[in-house]
């Protein structure tokens, strides 16, 4: 959950594809810090969709059911998961977390919109 933007955790489910987040979130962040202020740039709001993204994949993941899960990443080895209440609530502060960050960025770009039509 808290390495979305950096794509660890398709790297850790052994995807191919691990390496696009990182590819787009670090020169996102780096764009948006060369600004004033930062959070305005446009690389800010790259680097937000990026994270919300994330957060989606953790929701999913965590709210996957221990047979597809097993299926899908453990095949032959015999092992059976047995998750119990710890993916629900990472889910939950997953969701929160989301919200919280698509809310206040959406507020942000707001602002901008309306600042600059009025001015």
């Amino acid at each position: 959950m808290v390495t979305g933007w950096s794509g660890l955790h398709r790297l850790y489910l052994r995807s191919s594809l691990w390496w696009v987040y990182p590819m787009i979130s670090f020169p996102a962040i780096g764009w948006a810090l060369r600004g004033e202020p930062w959070f305005r740039q446009p690389g800010f709001f790259i680097f937000s969709l990026i994270v919300v993204i994330g957060l989606a994949e953790a929701i999913i993941t965590a709210l996957t059911p221990d047979e597809r899960w097993d299926q899908r990443h453990n095949p032959d080895s015999g092992r059976v998961s047995a998750n119990g209440w710890a993916p629900v609530l990472i889910a939950i502060g997953s969701l929160i977390v989301g919200a919280m960050l698509g809310m206040t960025v959406m507020a942000i770009a707001l602002e901008g919109f309306f600042l600059s039509r009025r001015g």
